[in-house]
């Protein structure tokens, strides 16, 4: 389902601090599902975001130490479940167009929890926590330093 949302997000790993001269745009990558660029993040009231996610996979542990918080306000297309797929425009049908879905306006992409597991067995199976991407560095309205 395609939205407007406000939401509050943490991205760990990137420092400390939202810069967004560093923010790359988003690309589509021939080899897999999920894109280069954009900014990824979690709800900060996600019960299995990045954070525990690391914890679990012993992955990236070390970077947890770096976030930062912000507010997202936007048109994200929510996936919520395997329903919901129809509303991101595909590339040779296998994989998320994410350029094309930037250049339409669509500022981020949310998968929810349910979202996450609803997906799993489908051409999204490469989520495996609550995350949003942003894809439009204008959407980040307001940045929390800790």
């Amino acid at each position: 389902m395609k939205k407007y949302m406000k939401l509050e997000l943490i991205s760990y790993g990137l420092g400390d601090r939202f810069d967004i001269n560093k923010f790359k745009p988003i690309e589509n990558l021939d080899t897999h599902r999920k894109p280069y660029g954009g900014l990824w993040a979690s709800p900060v009231s996600s019960e299995y975001g990045w954070r525990e996610w690391c914890l679990d996979e012993e992955f990236y542990v070390h970077a947890l130490e770096h976030s930062f918080k912000i507010t997202y306000e936007g048109i994200t297309v929510v996936i919520d479940s395997e329903e919901d797929l129809k509303d991101l425009l595909w590339k040779r049908n296998d994989r998320p167009d994410f350029r094309t879905m930037a250049d339409v306006g669509v500022d981020a992409i949310y998968i929810t929890k349910e979202g996450m597991y609803a997906t799993r067995d489908t051409k999204l199976s490469d989520y495996s926590c609550e995350s949003v991407i942003i894809m439009n560095p204008n959407s980040v309205k307001e940045v929390q330093h800790e």
